[in-house]
């Protein structure tokens, strides 16, 4: 048995790669070389190990690792074949859907190590007070506020990500307007719009998030109105591809 917060290593990560029947894996590492900063990105097959694909830049300084870090995984993508079109229509610069700041950035990421929601707010708060424009980690601090009973700061949060939604990714952006929908106006309609959209854009965040936010609004589309509950009559997807261990525990 592994324990929830044991470090990452490549091997586990190619055995949980196997385990959810994915193709490859990612790893990363950011260098100092002593005058800059060397980012390596690399894409392993999960069944064989092979190298599939590999990204490396540099950075002038610490304030240019989360734009080099980027232009990497826009190369990475690249090079795995993923069209041009694609890559212009779903491609965001890094410093703008996520943050400029290394610290911010790494407050953020550190709440996949949490041990529980009380450190991850503190992190994620953290995390907004470096860089009041990090819309995904406002997005985050909504959901973990709403864990601890902390509705006002969850509302106040979910506002913030919204307001600032134009920054991030498609499929964030679509995940944002969701959660404030659902979450801080009690709009089900509007969100059952979103995830319509989501949908049909193919820009879904995760399959576990559109599971869970359907059987959210659904559980809340019960208690509305006929004309409601016909509206939201498009909630019966084909969700069968998506193995339910990969949504356990979700919230």
């Amino acid at each position: 048995m592994k324990g929830p917060n044991q470090k990452l290593t490549p091997e586990m990560a190619r055995e949980v790669c196997v385990r959810t029947s994915s193709t490859a894996v990612l790893a990363g590492s950011i260098a100092d070389t002593g005058n800059r900063y060397r980012i390596q990105l690399k894409a392993v097959n999960c069944q064989t190990g092979a190298l599939m694909a590999k990204s490396e830049v540099q950075a002038e300084d610490q304030n240019q690792v989360v734009k080099a870090l980027g232009d990497a995984s826009a190369r990475l993508r690249s090079d795995f074949g993923e069209p041009h079109a694609s890559l212009q229509k779903f491609d965001q610069p890094l410093e703008t859907a996520m943050t400029a700041s290394m610290e911010a950035l790494y407050a953020y990421m550190l709440h996949d190590l949490d041990r529980g929601d009380a450190e991850s707010l503190h992190n994620k708060l953290r995390a907004v007070e470096l860089d009041p424009n990090f819309a995904l980690a406002y997005d985050e601090l909504c959901g973990s506020s709403y864990n601890m009973g902390r509705v006002g700061l969850a509302i106040q949060s979910c506002t913030q990500a919204y307001e600032l939604r134009d920054r991030v990714t498609l499929p964030t952006r679509f995940a944002i307007e969701e959660r404030y929908y659902r979450k801080s106006t009690g709009e089900l309609a509007k969100a059952g719009g979103v995830l319509a959209m989501a949908r049909s854009h193919r820009a879904l965040r995760q399959p576990c998030w559109y599971l869970h936010c359907i059987k959210s609004i659904g559980r809340g589309a019960g208690g509305l109105g006929g004309g409601s509950r016909a509206r939201a009559g498009w909630f019966k997807p084909s969700l069968d591809q998506i193995p339910p261990r990969l949504c356990a525990g979700r919230r």
